[in-house]
């Protein structure tokens, strides 16, 4: 389960806010062109759900078995995380669990919000397209929050 929910890290610490950039400069597209088609963009979306899916159940699982972000599982000294760099390693930071927990909830609910932005079901489609750009750049946002959180110890690291 841990080298499912830490895969995004072995191709770079960023890889998943890098996934959600293209995201982003993609839906600028339909901000000038809103009448385009979206079928390539909202098989993108869809994509990055499933990997956004895998990655939180697996997540949720090991919550489950008693493990929370990085920054909160104590690590081989006491009061030091399992995030360890060359020189030494981040001090433990309980309190990151419940931000890494909301903005991996931003994130899911901005796809979904981006699929129904582009399927047409609540407004029409061309209006919804508008927005694109606004929803594809909040989950850019969430994803860069979740990665910092994860990797770095908070304002009151120990508490």
């Amino acid at each position: 389960m841990r080298s499912i929910h830490s895969s995004s890290i072995a191709f770079g610490i960023l890889f998943p806010a890098l996934l959600f950039l293209i995201q982003t400069v993609w839906s600028l597209y339909f901000v000038v062109r809103p009448a385009s088609s979206a079928g390539a963009f909202l098989t993108y979306n869809r994509l990055l759900g499933v990997l956004v899916g895998i990655i939180t159940l697996s997540g949720v699982a090991l919550s489950l078995m008693g493990l929370k972000t990085p920054i909160a599982t104590p690590g081989t000294k006491p009061g030091d995380s399992i995030v360890c760099g060359t020189q030494a390693c981040q001090p433990l930071d309980p309190s990151r669990n419940w931000e890494h927990w909301m903005y991996t909830a931003f994130i899911v609910l901005s796809l979904v919000f981006v699929e129904v932005l582009l399927s047409g079901r609540l407004i029409e489609r061309k209006a919804g397209a508008r927005f694109l750009g606004i929803a594809a750049f909040f989950a850019f946002g969430a994803a860069v929050m979740v990665v910092r959180v994860t990797f770095l110890p908070g304002s009151t690291p120990g508490t």
